[in-house]
């Protein structure tokens, strides 16, 4: 767990911790990674997301965690739950500039509450599925998605926003879009006209990104339309400026619900520069299906919605790739885009095992293309725990980081969703494009840790990327390329 007394220095150990000599030849170059660097622990259970973020504006990223802890491993009494720190890497040491505790289901201080009241807060902890960096101006946030809360750099310190209740009326839609419904986020019934962010793109691709929102005057839960004093319902899709104020650019009026694919990774993503995909149908009948692609037209100058031939029923398109928050990243040409994303498929035991899928637009446009990306395995195979986008070795393509899972497994309940493991032992691979296939440029020593997830990033200030895995124990690793 954090400590107030915990020494800065103690925490850069090894120049050189391992150096793996397991090299794997690729048609290209032969790649080397180093452990550099292990933290010691810092939080009370694997990390859960990690962003780094120049939050301060001194030029160099602090490392923003937070991480899953007892109450959601199911402890009644309130211990350490959850921690949110901030670190940075200064002059040769990792250095924790701000941290925050969750003693069950309330801040340190407070008194304990029901147990009731502890599993509706828990969603303050499990209810955030990523956490988005934000510069508007001078103002500079880290808020989480959904925006059950927020660190906000002010006046030379860091400031702590966080939803106090959830009730509505209550609730902050987003600490940084003041136009933002709270109702959007959280699960509460919807009061109209409503606004919602959907997706931040640079469509222009020259470094100023447009937000799009969807403006609603009134669709109840099953999506069929409110008419009001003989008005048909509503939706306009917004296009604002990413600067002070917000100040709409163009907006146009649409007759079919507006459904985006792909969760929050890759719509709130401003290095994203491909069309916005969404799922169409007719609110009255939930008919005429399909799919919409919105941005630039051919001369970069209007926006626009062009139709997309895929058929709605796919289900490759409507299932598991889409919501399981796709990265998105350049793998094989700097200048197309691709969404990446999990896919299962059965093992021998009729077990699903968890795979790499990739997605695209057709060089027409008006199609999508699915492809499954394989690997040499090791033997026991059971699936990518974890993986990463990021360019490794300076040349402007993404490499594919991936954390290959393998040992044995079971149910101790045939029908039970619980799965045990043992004799788990984990592998780091850097996969990068030939021009035929991905080909595996490295491999780490095997480790045990089931619990590890990676991140890309340059945490040490380098210039250069470097792999950053946090271990089922809270530690934090750092493998650089040597």
């Amino acid at each position: 767990a954090l400590t107030d007394n915990m020494p800065r220095t103690s925490l850069f150990f090894l120049s050189f911790l391992a150096i793996s000599t397991l090299n794997v030849a690729s048609s290209e170059k032969q790649v080397q990674f180093a452990l550099v660097w292990e933290s010691q622990q810092l939080t009370n259970g694997p990390a859960h997301l990690l962003l780094l973020a120049d939050l301060n504006g001194n030029g160099r990223e602090e490392l923003i965690v937070t991480d899953f802890s007892n109450f959601l491993e199911g402890q009644e009494k309130p211990g350490p739950t959850h921690n949110f720190l901030v670190a940075e890497w200064d002059d040769g040491e990792f250095k924790i500039r701000w941290k925050r505790q969750w003693y069950g289901s309330f801040s340190r201080g407070m008194r304990p509450v029901s147990r009731q009241e502890r599993s509706r807060r828990a969603d303050l902890i499990g209810g955030v599925v990523q956490l988005t960096s934000w510069n508007v101006g001078d103002t500079r946030f880290v808020e989480a998605i959904p925006p059950y809360y927020a660190l906000e750099w002010s006046d030379g310190q860091y400031v702590w926003h966080e939803q106090a209740r959830q009730d509505k009326g209550t609730m902050a839609g987003s600490w940084v879009f003041d136009w933002v419904d709270p109702t959007c986020s959280f699960g509460q019934i919807a009061s109209y006209p409503r606004e919602c962010f959907i997706a931040i793109r640079d469509f222009e691709g020259n470094g100023k990104p447009v937000l799009i929102s969807v403006w609603q005057d009134g669709i109840t839960e099953t999506f069929k339309p409110i008419r009001r004093k003989g008005k048909r319902t509503q939706q306009i899709l917004r296009v604002r400026r990413y600067a002070p104020g917000f100040p709409v650019l163009w907006e146009t009026e649409v007759d079919r619900y507006l459904s985006p694919l792909g969760r929050t990774q890759t719509r709130y993503d401003p290095q994203v520069s491909e069309d916005l995909l969404f799922y169409v149908w007719r609110a009255e009948q939930r008919t005429d299906m399909g799919f919409l692609a919105f941005g630039l037209d051919q001369t970069g100058r209007k926006y626009r919605f062009r139709s997309m031939d895929i058929d709605a029923r796919n289900s490759q398109f409507s299932g598991r790739f889409f919501f399981n928050d796709p990265i998105y990243g350049r793998t094989r040409d700097k200048a197309k885009g691709e969404y990446w994303g999990y896919h299962a498929e059965d093992d021998a035991d009729g077990e699903p095992i968890s795979l790499l899928r990739k997605m695209y637009f057709s060089a027409e446009g008006a199609d999508l293309v699915v492809e499954d990306v394989s690997f040499q395995a090791h033997a026991n195979f059971i699936g990518v725990a974890s993986f990463a986008l990021g360019d490794m070795d300076g040349d402007e393509l993404d490499e594919i980081v991936l954390i290959e899972h393998t040992g044995k497994r079971k149910r101790p309940v045939p029908t039970g969703d619980y799965m045990e493991h043992w004799d788990v032992t984990n592998y780091i691979h850097v996969l990068k494009w030939s021009g035929e296939k991905y080909e595996s440029i490295w491999t780490s020593p095997p480790f045990e840790d089931q619990a590890a997830k990676l991140w890309i990033g340059d945490l040490l200030g380098t210039g250069d990327k470097q792999i950053i895995v946090g271990t089922g124990k809270g530690t934090l690793q750092v493998w650089e390329k040597r």
